[in-house]
């Protein structure tokens, strides 16, 4: 499928509702918030109060085994969320399914999208691995997937609850 055209520039609104799908590997070791979800989330209504782009979980597992069942079924039954979260070790199965799915004409090209959507930093991100970042997800020249590269995602910082409380330390919700 090919991607919808920004309605003016790349942060306007679509002026008809956008519904972009998501598969998930559930993390049970991140806590949200009471009332936060994956599905329910900053991130999610600020998609759909300024882009107008409603984001649904396709499908979700709690368990690699669970998630890759999951992942069969839909690419079985060509039936793929619009972005398909592959995980792997950088050599093994992971890139054995961006392949299959490259082999079997079921995922696009991503060169124009890069190109005109990814900002300079992560850009400069992807650029400080070289082009071995690339390897996998390369076919006739062209980039089928976004390799994880750990610099690209939110900066955050995790402290444990127990030295804060043994330090008497708070943090401010703001």
């Amino acid at each position: 499928a090919e991607p919808p055209e920004p309605a003016l520039g790349l942060l306007d609104p679509y002026p008809e509702p956008v519904t972009v799908t998501f598969s998930r590997l559930l993390d049970h070791a991140t806590t949200y918030p009471e009332g936060v979800t994956n599905d329910k989330n900053g991130y999610v209504q600020m998609a759909k109060d300024v882009l107008n782009i409603e984001c649904v979980t396709k499908f979700e597992a709690n368990s690699g085994e669970d998630y890759d069942r999951l992942t069969s079924l839909a690419v079985a039954g060509e039936d793929l969320p619009d972005f398909l979260y592959i995980y792997g070790n950088g050599k093994g199965s992971g890139l054995a399914l961006v392949k299959e799915l490259y082999e079997n004409d079921m995922i696009m090209p991503l060169d124009e999208v890069y190109e005109t959507y990814v900002d300079d930093l992560t850009r400069a991100n992807y650029e400080s691995y070289g082009d071995s970042i690339w390897d996998g997800v390369v076919f006739d020249g062209q980039k089928y997937a976004l390799p994880y590269a750990a610099g690209n995602f939110y900066n955050m910082i995790w402290i444990r609850s127990d030295w804060m409380r043994e330090l008497n330390i708070t943090i401010d919700d703001n």
